[in-house]
């Protein structure tokens, strides 16, 4: 009981610290579908887009990009409508893995679940490169849902005679000597939080952080992000993505190096009283045998 109070103080304090989330920026689809499983990212920013608490915001920068949301649902459909040409690419990609989630990891399932395509020629150079080292082996394309895929020639004028509807893209042909702009990339919107980064002062991969901030840091998190008019027939869609490069204030270090060893002494803690019921629930089971020998 003594560790529940001060696990409800602990939650209560971290509310105060760091605020909570504006009711407008939330998305509602989480209470309807949930999260996926072992969704790790949250907005590293207070949810009414102001300046971090504790931090010394110096610079900030943000990209709108353009792309296309589907659902699974358009697998089959040709473009503009569908993905059939990399339907089976897209269906390959998603067997034997676990989807990393919609916007803000909403956890839809089956046919709803959405599928991003994006102009090869629109994804920043940084996260191209980390994209394509990502992608240099089978056991690193494995971990991730995306992937860099040929436009069909029906789509690119290269095709003689004609349009080839029913032509297919393949999920592992190589694509490294194609232009770009006959390259596309597909990913789920949960898998945007991996490759953030932006140029100039946003560079440098290894300051990135996935969520809370610490130290000198670069975080970032996609502020927005249009809806496809389903309804309508249309996919085209608009993102945009702020990236800041803060540096903690000395009060904030202190407050969170504070709270960091709070929550480290609740795990221990808890870990000593879980060991003690373990050790009673062991005690009880030998008493318990040993009666049952006494009454033989």
């Amino acid at each position: 009981m003594r560790v529940y109070k001060m696990e409800i103080l602990s939650l209560v304090a971290g509310i105060l610290l760091f605020g909570m989330p504006a009711a407008a920026s939330f998305n509602w689809d989480i209470t309807t579908h949930g999260t996926v499983s072992g969704w790790r990212w949250e907005k590293p920013w207070p949810y009414d887009n102001s300046e971090l608490m504790q931090f010394t915001e110096l610079c900030r920068h943000a990209v709108t990009f353009p792309a296309q949301q589907y659902k699974f649902s358009d697998l089959d459909h040709a473009p503009p409508a569908g993905l059939a040409p990399w339907a089976d690419a897209v269906r390959a990609l998603a067997t034997g893995r676990v989807y990393p989630g919609s916007w803000d990891g909403v956890n839809v399932k089956g046919n709803e679940r959405d599928v991003l395509l994006v102009e090869w020629k629109n994804v920043p150079d940084l996260a191209r490169r980390w994209i394509e080292n990502e992608s240099s082996t089978e056991e690193d394309r494995s971990r991730h849902f995306f992937r860099v895929l040929r436009k069909p020639k029906a789509l690119t004028g290269g095709r003689a005679g004609g349009p080839r509807p029913d032509e297919k893209v393949g999920l592992d042909e190589d694509v490294l000597g194609l232009p770009d702009e006959e390259k596309v990339f597909v990913t789920a919107p949960g898998e945007l939080y991996q490759f953030l980064p932006l140029p100039e002062a946003f560079s440098d991969m290894s300051q990135y952080v996935a969520s809370r901030a610490r130290e000198t840091c670069v975080v970032a998190w996609p502020t927005d992000h249009s809806r496809a008019l389903l309804e309508e027939g249309k996919k085209a869609i608009k993102f945009t993505i702020e990236a800041r490069l803060v540096r903690e204030t000395d009060d904030g270090r202190a407050a969170r190096i504070f709270w960091e060893q709070h929550h480290r002494e609740l795990q221990r803690q808890q870990r000593k009283i879980n060991r003690e019921q373990r050790a009673a629930s062991r005690k009880g089971i030998e008493k318990d045998r040993e009666a049952s020998h006494d009454e033989l």
